[in-house]
């Protein structure tokens, strides 16, 4: 049998893994170890989330590692990829380098990667103290947001014309400022390898006006040939100039008047269910496609056998508590194809700043695309929570 190293999470990903007739070990930290782990794993590597970026540990751990004879070491998730691309050159084994990593989650790097590209074409600054936010520009409006988080977390947009300092008293510093550009949002889910360039989706994105938290998404949107030519270009200098050169990839950008601007860029697939999305889309299984890639490093045939409408809806904590209950308070409908109640009973809802306080999603299709966002949208209204304050 064939034996595979994951760093961190995607467990989905570990057992279609196993299913392939793998035996796997997996570095997680320990307090995400769970009970029933053993059943799926092998090995079970707890480390520290402080071990991620320590480089005398991953040396350590990889002589290791070394004598397992691994036929496969692979990350899957957003977390440990620094610790992951360390691991792989140590190892001699394929994944990405580390100063594409460090791009890809930095998003100052980011922008200062693009310099000289027709991307560059926003203003930005890092910013290291709050009144690094008073002396930026008041022409403009501002998106604050940390360098490094991932589930849209902790986003403000400034107004210099009208804001309360105190709206800036929680921001951790250092963090980047961005020029707000006020255009319609989407994401791109595609495959690269060897500058070849394989799109599954472009995603329209719904997102929370206050928080920018992602509300919505409509996958595999229409757009007329041109545009899709100038997506295609624009992954092209994006990837090339932050040396993505392989695997799964989810990028967001703003579309405005034809004119294209880059939001962020990830070396994994789009969270949110959108690779359920795209695989109800079309009958091809993502998942899949993402696990032959790690394998054989080749890029995927992605050969649609259908094209029906899917879109995703999330519902958002009505207030501040506990949650008690949330259930749907009637059956689904033939138009409903997946739901999910996202947080446990018990669990306490602060204030909306990140994805991870979104209570349920829902997954539905229609007669076209207004119509599956329609239909989640009302089965979304359809959810009855009960949330206390203790």
């Amino acid at each position: 049998m064939k034996r595979a190293l994951v760093i961190g999470g995607f467990r989905s990903y570990h057992i279609k893994l196993k299913e392939r007739g793998y035996i796997i070990d997996i570095i997680k930290e320990k307090h995400k170890i769970k009970s029933d782990d053993s059943n799926l794993y092998n090995l079970i590597i707890g480390i520290n989330e402080k071990d991620y970026l320590n480089r005398n540990f991953i040396e350590n751990i990889s002589s290791f590692l070394d004598k397992n004879n691994y036929d496969l070491i692979y990350n899957y998730s957003e977390k440990g990829q620094e610790f992951t691309a360390v691991l792989c050159k140590i190892l001699n084994f394929p994944y990405h380098s580390f100063s594409t990593v460090k791009a890809v989650n930095n998003k100052f790097v980011m922008r200062e990667k693009m310099c000289g590209t027709e991307y560059d074409n926003i203003e930005y600054k890092l910013l290291h103290c709050k009144n690094d936010i008073l002396s930026l520009s008041k022409t403009c409006d501002w998106i604050l947001k940390p360098l490094n988080s991932w589930g849209s977390t902790d986003i403000l947009k400034y107004s210099p014309r009208n804001f309360k300092i105190s709206d800036l008293d929680n921001l951790k510093f250092p963090i980047l400022a961005e020029e707000f550009i006020n255009g319609q949002e989407y994401s791109v889910e595609a495959f690269v390898h060897k500058n070849n360039i394989e799109i599954l989706s472009i995603t329209k994105k719904f997102i929370d006006k206050i928080t920018f938290v992602e509300i919505g998404h409509t996958v595999r949107e229409s757009l007329d040939i041109e545009t899709m030519h100038k997506i295609e270009g624009f992954l092209r200098v994006v990837f090339n100039r932050l040396g993505i050169e392989s695997g799964i990839t989810h990028t967001e950008f703003k579309l405005v008047n034809d004119k294209i601007f880059l939001i962020e860029t990830h070396i994994r697939m789009g969270g949110d269910n959108i690779s359920e999305a795209i695989s109800l889309a079309t009958g091809v299984n993502v998942d899949d496609l993402i696990i032959d890639e790690s394998i054989d490093k080749q890029l995927p045939n992605f050969c649609p056998q259908k094209n029906i409408p899917v879109s995703i809806w999330f519902a958002l904590p009505k207030k501040v508590g506990y949650l008690k209950k949330a259930e749907f308070k009637c059956s689904k409908t033939a138009n409903i194809l997946d739901e999910d109640i996202l947080i446990s009973s018990g669990t306490f809802l602060p204030k909306l700043h990140s994805s991870f306080e979104r209570v349920a999603v829902v997954l539905a299709t229609g007669t076209n695309r207004e119509d599956s966002l329609d239909n989640a949208r009302k089965r979304v209204k359809e959810l009855v929570t009960t949330i206390e304050k203790k």
